[in-house]
């Protein structure tokens, strides 16, 4: 399988590529990291359709504090470091995981020592998660305290409805609906870009600790289903201009602290 993968290291991080498709970690289907752990020169495929949004350039508009961070080229020896320093049982170093269908960065500590604190800082939740995702429609819900983009914090619980799916718990009844506990989470939205002529918006989600779909969730609760997506949907989506609506459109674009 022929792949592409854009990498950015610094001393303690890595953040690594990660096509939709293609599951973060060990499953019954072939992973990121046995791509890692098998054949380190092969590259992931990917034709995601705001992987083009992922120079440099954007990782320190939305990270300024990260300057640090350099793209690196060839990538073997980084893969090889990786399943030598940590080896399988801590998955290579990797520090979170995305939904097959969710493409974006996948971070990894370089060092035992990051490892550690990152899962302690997520343990307090500390750790901030953001995305970028399309949804179609205008997305227009309260303004910042600034005035400068509109604003969502969405609080709902969220619980599996069935092995596949989850459910948002809006209202009591909805507890009926569900299996298993209740996950209480937060999911802040915040408009980037409005392209008015194909009626598409590209919100910045951030997230602290990240439960099953709960982007995909929390977005579709509230009337704003992401781009493409054929579980939580019941939306004919219009054909957008170099933009597959096969695929979700949603990006894992980093962490901060």
């Amino acid at each position: 399988m022929p792949i592409q993968t854009i990498i950015y290291q610094n001393n303690n991080f890595l953040l690594i590529w990660k096509p939709s498709g293609v599951p973060s970690t060990f499953w019954k289907e072939k992973s990121f990291l046995d791509f890692m752990k098998e054949n380190t020169s092969e590259r992931i495929f990917t034709s995601d359709p705001l992987s083009k949004l992922m120079p440099v350039e954007l990782v320190q508009f939305v990270f300024p504090h990260i300057k640090d961070f350099q793209e690196v080229k060839n990538i073997d020896k980084v893969f090889l470091a990786q399943v030598d320093t940590f080896g399988q049982a801590q998955e290579f170093g990797l520090l979170n995981r995305l939904d097959n269908d969710t493409s974006g960065f996948l971070y990894f500590a370089k060092t035992q020592e990051a490892y550690d604190s990152f899962k302690q800082a997520q343990k307090t939740g500390t750790i901030q998660k953001f995305y970028l995702a399309q949804i179609q429609w205008q997305f227009k819900v309260g303004f910042s305290p600034t005035g400068r983009n509109w604003k969502l914090e969405i609080n709902y619980p969220i619980m599996h409805r069935s092995q596949e799916k989850m459910i948002a718990i809006r209202k009591p009844q909805d507890i009926l609906k569900g299996r298993w506990k209740e996950h209480e989470v937060t999911t802040q939205i915040e408009l980037l870009y409005y392209d008015k002529k194909n009626d598409v918006s590209t919100l910045l989600v951030t997230i602290h600790k990240g439960i099953r779909h709960q982007i995909r969730v929390h977005l579709a609760s509230s009337g704003y289903p992401i781009v493409g997506d054929q579980l939580y949907s019941s939306t004919t989506h219009r054909s957008i201009p170099n933009r597959s609506i096969s695929s979700l459109h949603l990006r894992s674009i980093g962490f901060s602290q």
